[in-house]
């Protein structure tokens, strides 16, 4: 099956567009969150978890675990796994598209983050103390 080469340059357009739009949507919310603007935000969700489950509970249990499951370790290790499936396979072109997006987007993660820098809200006590770029203010 061949594709014209209109079809290709339409969808080439397409996912361009598509990228662009999508980087521009990103600078948009980080400039609301980085000039303070979207400051009722993440208070309005704690509260709300806190007032119907208290320090404890499924909701408070399952956010703790996202929590740890978002930290830098967790991350490498499932790309080490990743990684060493598709070594196994043979499948180098894989294990070479994974390491290079999973270090690309661990580093503009943390660019991102240097450079907004937004403490998390300090309004009820942390249940996770997380010092990592992941979560620099110890919120859950």
């Amino acid at each position: 099956m061949t594709v014209s080469r209109a079809k290709a340059a339409t969808r080439i357009f397409a996912a361009g567009a598509l990228f662009a739009f999508g980087g521009a949507l990103l600078l948009v919310v980080a400039a609301f969150f980085a000039t303070g603007r979207m400051t009722g935000f993440d208070p309005a969700i704690l509260l709300w978890m806190r007032e119907r489950t208290g320090d404890h509970g499924p909701l408070i249990a399952i956010a703790r675990d996202v929590t740890m499951m978002g930290n830098n370790s967790t991350l490498w290790i499932m790309t080490a796994i990743g990684l060493g499936y598709l070594a196994i396979r043979q499948r180098w072109r894989l294990c070479a598209y994974l390491a290079s997006t999973t270090a690309g987007g661990a580093i503009i993660i943390s660019v991102l983050k240097a450079i907004v820098d937004r403490p998390g809200p300090m309004i009820v006590a942390h249940l996770v103390d997380v010092r990592t770029a992941a979560s620099r203010a110890g919120t859950p």
